[in-house]
């Protein structure tokens, strides 16, 4: 997935307004690890992002620069599914520091499908 984002910094200390332009690209996906029936299965779902400003101007106290994770899903049925995700992204506390990890960040996702074919006639 390839992403182009504005973002918009609005600081309160010195009432000032920062631009950026950056590009996002994300590449994710799943290794299916054990089926049950057709229906429910274990997988390990992972992802990594990096994010790529074309200037580096804006005034924000975080920049982050990359982010990854990696986890653990549990198809129920068809409709039904619930994943454990465990991320890391590096970033910076200020504009003039260097890039380290620095969040650990866990997730919790249920997910539901919709099958919008059966819901709206086509």
């Amino acid at each position: 997935m390839l992403k182009l984002e504005e973002r918009i910094s609005f600081l309160t200390n010195n009432w000032e307004t920062s631009f950026d332009l950056r590009l996002r690209y994300k590449v994710s996906g799943r290794l299916s690890v054990v089926d049950f029936n057709e229906e429910s299965f274990l997988y390990l779902p992972f992802y990594a992002e990096i994010f790529i400003p074309f200037s580096d101007d804006i005034q924000e106290f975080f920049s982050n620069r990359g982010r990854a994770g990696l986890g653990l899903g549990y198809n129920i049925s068809k409709k039904w599914g619930i994943e454990f995700l465990f991320n890391w992204q590096s970033s910076r506390g200020g504009r003039h520091e260097s890039f380290d990890v620095t969040d650990y960040v866990y997730q919790i996702k249920i997910k539901k499908l919709w099958n919008f074919k059966k819901i709206i006639k086509f």
